[in-house]
């Protein structure tokens, strides 16, 4: 099994970023092939010496199973397993699950491990019977789903391994972002390398997505839902809100409208959802097979490979297939739960975009990947097909903004070559409780406040300066624009803008804001903002959204107009070439 050329440049940046730093995050989609580039890596450093025992940490037994399966293909070097079945650490490489490691290195005595004060050596002999990890050292880690490492028990786990020997630390995930805004950089300093899901579909190696989000009696109650303590969705509500007859029934209708015999993954949160979604593909004579974690394995296993032979087109599963499921020809994803997390969709798609392997597959054809989304994990986080965003840094507000212009998708042309050098950067302020959006656009300076009301009425105040010199008050209420103060203080005239928002507004207007603040953007807002800037930004607040569209669509008015009223306040003429 032969590395392909990106998968080398992979490998090659990981190997050099873990002997400058001896940790490294890499960064690779569903279908990049991160086993097999995880094998390649450990296989290098045994090899040059800079490896003597590794340990592989993943979160489920299946992707356990997958990743010493597809080391064995690369290398012969002894595997061991170390799981709540197995417990063995004699092979040079341990693949273990996080569940079963943190267990066990809770019951270890630092203390003991630390002093070596042993009584005896019938003391240490007995520490090491009772905790086979006891005096095993590791000089390698791989975390692999390593989004997952901000976990109380991988960041307990690796403090013990760290107390018991010096290692290098691997990550390896296909995105590092996560929805409760914890970075895993704090374990990090580095990130190796990224590999994207465009550059994998301009390979080959991945086909593009059709998404289409689907509109249902139910849409908008999904936006009300709150997360628990662990930012995760309740998995009950979202079920009472997406398991009914109407929908059930309008999902089997939507696949055949869109997807009909295409082999087809669907997730849902429950496993009755699960099952009532195959009684009504079913009732249309679509055979379709349920699995979740509630089947015993073999039962399981058997509808697997029923699926995979051809026998049945539409597999529904519950928290199965999300993860270490390889196969190529499934074309269609349907989501009927939400993703709390941005990697979590990515993997559910993922499961749908691999190019098929014609040596394999000689008989099939796959082009692309319907995806049909029944919640509002695309409208959270976008399509699948965009880049995922690493060029971040910190700006003076602390909150996040994109370092790098992204390449702008849409259907006009001309304003798209008019606006592909343009770019307009932005923060998010917090000031007294009122919220305002930073701007810089063509050297101009802008704070601004929108607010969209129903019936077309759009109410917005910003502070734009030119020279950061001379600051305007100005105002846009329908299409009007004002004047309210010009001063050489900036801070008094935000203190005057957020004055005249007080006396403008009404309580039901304030109330709104307040709403829209906890809201996530519509997918009527997502689609208005242009692609080159970061959407994820924006994604997560509809009144933030909303900010910057109406300062996107009228930039061009407000600096023309702000550039007249300073050129007429200074007494030069403006003078007009026919």
């Amino acid at each position: 099994m032969k590395l392909r050329p990106r998968q080398q440049i992979f490998v090659d940046r990981c190997l050099k970023a873990l002997e400058q730093h001896r940790n490294t995050l890499g960064i690779a989609p569903t279908g990049a092939g991160k086993t097999i580039m995880l094998s390649y890596i450990i296989k290098e450093l045994i090899e040059r010496g800079k490896a003597r025992k590794v340990l592989v940490i993943v979160h489920r037994n299946e992707l356990l199973l997958q990743n010493k399966e597809k080391f064995e293909k690369v290398s012969n070097i002894p595997t061991s397993i170390f799981n709540a079945n197995q417990k063995n650490v004699d092979g040079v490489v341990v693949f273990c699950t996080v569940q079963t490691l943190y267990r066990k290195l809770q019951k270890i005595d630092l203390r003991l491990l630390r002093d070596k004060s042993f009584k005896s050596e019938s003391e240490y002999a007995n520490c090491v019977k009772n905790n086979i990890l006891f005096d095993v050292n590791f000089d390698f880690v791989i975390v692999d789903e390593a989004h997952h490492i901000v976990a109380t028990s991988y960041l307990a786990s690796l403090a013990t391994l760290q107390e018991m020997s010096r290692f290098m630390l691997l990550g390896l995930t296909a995105t590092s972002e996560r929805s409760d805004d914890v970075s895993i950089m704090q374990v990090f300093s580095n990130i190796a390398d990224t590999i994207s899901v465009t550059e994998m579909i301009e390979a080959g190696y991945l086909v593009p997505s059709k998404t289409f989000v689907v509109d249902h009696e139910n849409f908008y109650k999904l936006y009300e839902l709150k997360r628990n303590k662990n930012n995760e969705y309740s998995e009950r509500q979202v079920s009472k809100i997406l398991d009914t007859p109407k929908i059930n029934s309008l999902v089997v209708k939507k696949w055949q409208e869109k997807a009909e015999n295409r082999k087809t993954v669907i997730f849902c949160s429950r496993c009755d959802h699960a099952r009532n979604v195959v009684r009504e593909f079913l009732k249309s004579d679509i055979k379709a097979f349920y699995v979740g974690g509630d089947l015993p394995n073999p039962e399981r296993k058997r509808r697997l490979e029923e699926f995979q032979n051809g026998n049945v087109n539409v597999m529904v599963n519950v928290a199965i297939l999300t993860e270490g499921f390889d196969y190529q020809p499934v074309s269609c994803i349907i989501l009927l739960r939400l993703a709390a997390f941005k990697s979590t969709m990515i993997q559910m798609i993922g499961r749908g975009l691999r190019a098929l392997d014609k040596s394999i597959y000689h008989d099939i054809e796959k082009k692309d990947c319907i995806v049909l989304d029944f919640g509002i994990s695309t409208a959270m986080y976008g399509y699948i097909n965009g880049e995922i965003n690493q060029n971040i840094v910190l700006n003076d507000y602390g909150k996040f903004r994109s370092n790098t212009p992204q390449q702008e998708i849409t259907e006009d042309k001309e304003s798209e070559r008019r606006d592909e050098n343009e770019l307009i950067t932005y923060s998010f302020i917090n000031i007294p409780d009122k919220m305002l959006c930073h701007f810089t656009y063509e050297g101009a300076d802008i704070y601004a406040f929108s607010i969209f009301e129903h019936g077309g009425i759009n109410i917005n105040f910003f502070v734009m300066s030119l020279d950061e010199l001379t600051y305007y008050g100005v105002t846009k209420i329908d299409d009007e624009i004002k004047f309210t103060m010009s001063s050489t203080n900036k801070e008094k005239c935000i203190e005057n803008m957020l004055s005249m928002i007080n006396g403008t507004l009404k309580d039901e207007q304030k109330k709104k804001i307040i709403y829209t603040n906890k809201k996530v953007a519509t997918p009527k807002q997502l689609q208005y903002i242009p692609k080159k800037y970061c959407i994820d930004y924006f994604r997560k607040n509809q009144f933030l959204a909303s900010c910057f569209l109406s300062f996107y669509f009228m930039r061009g008015d407000l600096y023309r107009a702000v550039r007249d009223e300073r050129i007429k306040h200074s007494g030069v003429q403006l003078m007009q070439f026919s």
